[in-house]
């Protein structure tokens, strides 16, 4: 995994680049807006950082870039799991 750039920050607007159900969604690719929401992973691992860009399955590994079109990271996972019945929405991690 490549890691975030440095000087990533909070609320820093960004966008996804991948391939989400490419045998269902347009084979050209598909790209999500979204904003820097923490600047650390699932239990403050600084290796990551949390985005609000959608991702589903086929984002992984693609691009995470900034409003000037720079790579500041790489897709990498989803959070999805339940707690207390209730999914979490857009809780990515590059």
């Amino acid at each position: 995994m490549a890691a975030p750039r440095q000087g990533l920050r909070l609320g820093e607007t960004i966008a996804a680049f991948g391939y989400p159900y490419a045998d269902i969604l347009a084979s050209s690719g598909n790209f999500t807006q979204g904003n820097v929401t923490a600047l650390a992973g699932m239990r403050d691992d600084s290796r990551y950082v949390q985005i609000s860009a959608p991702v589903q399955p086929g984002n992984s590994g693609g691009p995470l870039l900034d409003q000037n079109g720079n790579l500041v990271g790489m897709v990498t996972a989803k959070l999805q799991m339940a707690r207390s019945g209730d999914l979490p929405q857009n809780v990515n991690f590059p």
